[in-house]
């Protein structure tokens, strides 16, 4: 077909030598990028199911306790559902397959499959689906240059370069064209149509159809075809896709062949429309919206799909303009753009209004550090002493420190840059923190995170966790508890950008403490530690865990780097304080005038209350720019 390709010079295409240039590079403005989104079919039920050696046929559930998780498509067919009950779920299928999660051991550093794993002792454990994750994840980014993490069983790719690579195989002469009108400075001359019929085309998958009142039939493969589209000239957007469906059904081939993994995928102009798109027709699917079908598919989909809708911003949406439920895209198409703008603003009333008409220009970010990670435990009973929880910080500390190590492993599939055989960058964290729950009252607590070498970050979370939990007693009682979270954040690329210029020893500002203990949850800023106050040592202050000769250098203490002393982790703020008043002093002997109630009024340990009229508690959330608080 390539070389006997046809163009029909009497027409011309609607998109140009411009659109096609651009196809390469992954213009997120470009009509004809292609994006496909895949989604592992009941992902978690697939790990077990793969883990134990079963069919895809056999029913299989999740169990976390005593709900499901996750129930597979066989399981589904008996009206099985997640969230339901073991006991409810095995009356409609005796035959059910039922795998409790695996777990941690309070107390243990490393999960396993446990017979009866207890929720009064036990913390699920999700590392078996991300490592299954990963490995996934190494196909797509093996034959996918820009690969986006949506999620553990989903993701994102840019196939424009991809379809733009085949198709100069294939269309060589249009490709030659494409070469001469960039040497020209003729790009924004359009296309000749591509004189090729629907029916010449190749489609893999399922395609969305144009029109609800088109005819269809079945091909002789079983793909859905619009019966009175089949004989008409495709435009290059189609000719396109209909590559991008090939390349997806590859790739999701080789999940299958060396996973035993299925997927569905959506296929589509734009991220938001792939994703839509995907959830067309389950499990082990392929579908395609090509640009034409786009008005007709969104009429079918509720408003609150559309992803950023699915919250409180749609619901304020749904309230405000009295959204009904059927059709609620076609309702909201009929509220011009100046309405939209003047009750959402700017900003989220344009969005709106071009995601109502499927319009996306967001790009796909191949990098995806994540921003926090989080381990946290419902304390049943409740919690009544320091050392229980000390077991529990033990036990979050190896979850965290896990799953760091799995991101960088992931990071170092997905990095083009990566040499073959350097280990993976483990990234560090800038602070680590803690929540606890004391009946009706919650109660937070942050420190920044020592500098450490990869091979000490276990230990170190583990100790800096437990000199925080340490803080917040010497404050209050927290017993009994009943919710314990530990939470690292602020994390850097690589261990040599870690927080090593402030680490323990930043000065406190007069907004806020560095080490402040707060009685709610805190949500931190990304960067706040690098950005406020500076360090008020003589010099910075890097904590050292590299070997030491002397005995009494264990893992709970460091070496200062101030005064080469050794300090216990649990004197960390006893000791920031010496060096503290040293510096005053100083600074007193320099300038007489210098007030030592300022100096110390600044410095002093601010401790806040449930009652405590501090303006962070008073403060309304802050509307994002151009948005409008909904009357």
């Amino acid at each position: 077909m390539a070389n006997n390709l046809d163009f029909n010079t009497s027409y011309v295409s609607k998109f140009t030598y411009a659109n096609l240039d651009a196809l390469q590079r992954g213009v997120s403005t470009n009509p004809l990028r292609i994006i496909a989104h895949i989604d592992l079919d009941a992902f978690y039920a697939q790990c077990e199911s793969i883990r134990l050696g079963l069919s895809h046929d056999v029913p299989v559930a999740c169990l976390q306790w005593d709900s499901l998780i996750a129930v597979n498509y066989s399981a589904r067919a008996f009206g099985i559902q997640r969230h339901e009950k073991l006991i409810e779920a095995k009356k409609k299928c005796p035959n059910l397959v039922a795998v409790h999660v695996a777990t941690w051991k309070r107390g243990e550093d490393s999960y396993r499959y446990h017979e009866q794993p207890d929720s009064f002792t036990h913390k699920a454990c999700l590392d078996p689906y991300r490592q299954q994750s990963k490995l996934i994840f190494d196909i797509f980014n093996r034959n996918c240059p820009r690969v986006e993490y949506g999620g553990i069983d989903e993701a994102f790719l840019d196939l424009s370069s991809l379809v733009y690579d085949k198709a100069s195989r294939l269309y060589p002469r249009l490709f030659d064209n494409l070469a001469a009108k960039r040497s020209s400075g003729e790009l924004d001359l359009p296309l000749f149509m591509p004189g090729l019929t629907f029916q010449d085309l190749t489609w893999v998958g399922n395609l969305l159809p144009v029109s609800q009142s088109f005819e269809s039939k079945l091909d002789s493969i079983g793909e859905r075809l619009e019966f009175d589209l089949l004989t008409r000239e495709v435009d290059w957007d189609e000719v396109l896709i209909s590559l991008a469906t090939q390349i997806v059904a590859e790739i999701r081939s080789q999940v299958f062949s060396e996973l035993k993994f299925t997927c569905t995928a959506g296929i589509a102009p734009n991220r938001t429309l792939a994703k839509l798109c995907s959830a067309y027709r389950k499990p082990n699917q392929q579908n395609i919206l090509r640009s034409a079908a786009v008005s007709n598919f969104l009429h079918s989909v509720p408003f609150t799909k559309f992803r950023g809708l699915g919250g409180k911003l749609g619901d304020s949406i749904a309230k405000h303009f009295d959204v009904p439920e059927q059709d609620s895209v076609g309702f909201l198409l009929g509220i011009p753009q100046y309405e939209l703008v003047r009750t959402l603003g700017d900003e989220t009333g344009t969005w709106l209004f071009n995601l109502l008409r499927g319009q996306d220009f967001s790009e796909i970010k191949t990098r995806s550090q994540s921003r926090s990670m989080l381990a946290a435990k419902n304390l049943r009973p409740p919690v009544e002493c320091h050392d229980e929880l000390v077991q529990w910080l033990r036990t979050f500390s190896a979850d965290i420190y896990g799953r760091i190590c799995e991101f960088a492993a992931v990071e170092s599939s997905s990095s083009k840059l990566e040499e073959p055989h350097n280990k993976p960058s483990v990234s560090i964290p800038k602070t680590i923190g803690i929540h606890v729950l004391i009946n009706d009252s919650s109660w937070s607590k942050q420190i920044p995170f020592p500098a450490c070498q990869p091979e000490n970050l276990l230990d170190t979370i583990f100790h800096s966790a437990v000199v925080v939990l340490k803080q917040i007693e010497s404050q209050r009682s927290i017993y009994p508890c009943r919710q314990l979270n530990l939470t690292v954040y602020g994390f850097n690329d690589t261990v040599a950008k870690n927080h090593t210029i402030d680490s323990f020893l930043k000065s406190r500002s007069a907004e806020g403490d560095e080490f402040k203990l707060v009685p709610h949850a805190v949500e931190p800023e990304s960067d706040r530690h690098n950005q406020e106050d500076t360090a008020f040592c003589s010099q910075p202050l890097a904590l050292d865990f590299s070997d030491s000769t002397d005995e009494s250098h264990d893992h709970d203490s460091f070496i200062c780097p101030e005064c080469q002393q050794l300090v216990k982790f649990a004197d960390i703020e006893e000791h920031t304080d010496w060096h503290y008043a040293r510096l005053v002093e100083k600074q007193l002997a320099a300038k007489p005038s210098t007030s030592v109630s300022s100096a110390a009024a600044n410095h002093k340990h601010t401790i806040s209350t449930p009652n405590s009229s501090s303006s962070q508690f008073k403060k309304k959330q802050k509307l994002e720019k151009g948005q409008r608080r909904l009357l």
